[in-house]
Order: structure tokens, then sequence, then C-alpha cells
């Protein structure tokens, strides 16, 4: 049902991956409020997931094709590849904090990329605290004006 006088986004809009990844992220500050800044499996798996919809958001607004995202050579789940191709486009012109979130990507995007957070209980994987990647993501949505 269409609300009289609302518009219809398209399915690939940009609103439309910013208001998942929102979600998400309220998800993991709950979660983190909850385990109180220590590294557990769910609120890594959906801090990651926010941040990378916040990244196909910013994307996808810089007219990079859902075709491409879904693509693993140029996206994916890929968190890398993602933030290093929103790089390209302008996204580190707009945060003072580039370096920061590139080590917080660099930590986390393997285990996020190959399932690790959903599929494996046991292992060695280096990882961050969530509190500070929250704050990043938060920062990134504000500095790059993803909440549309």
């Amino acid at each position: 049902m269409v609300v009289p006088g609302a518009t219809q986004l398209d399915p690939d809009h940009p609103h439309n991956f910013s208001k998942l990844g929102k979600e998400y992220l309220e998800a993991a500050k709950i979660l983190d409020s909850h385990h109180q800044n220590q590294p557990d499996w769910p609120t890594f798996f959906v801090v990651c997931q926010a941040l990378e919809l916040y990244l196909k958001a910013f994307l996808v607004a810089h007219r990079v094709s859902v075709e491409d995202l879904i693509n693993r050579k140029v996206f994916g789940h890929d968190l890398q590849l993602g933030f290093e191709k929103a790089i390209k486009l302008g996204l580190g012109e707009r945060l003072d904090f580039t370096d920061d979130l590139r080590r917080c990507v660099a930590v986390i995007n393997q285990p996020y990329k190959e399932r690790d957070f959903q599929y494996k209980g046991s292992g060695s994987w280096e990882l961050i605290f969530i509190s500070p990647l929250i704050s990043l993501v938060d920062s990134l949505v504000k500095a790059a004006r993803l909440d549309y």
C-alpha cells in the first residue's frame, strides 16, 4: 500500500540501504550495552552489517550499480573493497578519521567476509573492542551524511 502523497522509492535507492543500516546499528548499540564492550559474535556481525549497508548507500548514491555491489570482485561482503571504492569516490574527503576506520576494517574484514561471525564457534581471530567500532560507524554516517 502506498500512502497518499508519499513518494515510492526504487528498491535500490540509497535511502533503503541507509535505513536498514540504521536498524542494524541500533541493534549493535543495544547488544553492546548488554555485553558491555566485550567482543561477541552477534554484536560484531550486526555492526559490520551496518557498516556494509552504509557503505553500499554511499556507493549507490555515487552511481555504483547494485549488480556491482553484489559482485564479490567489486564488493559483495568485502568491507575493504567497499571502503576503498568509497574512498576513491570521495568518502575520504568527508572524514577526518579515515585511517582509524581503515584499520578497523582491516581487522574485521576477513572474519566478516567469510561469515565467521555466523558460523564458527571456535578459532582465533584478531578482534577489536566493539564500542569504538560502533562510534566510528556512527561518525561515518554523520560525516558522510548517510542518514538519507
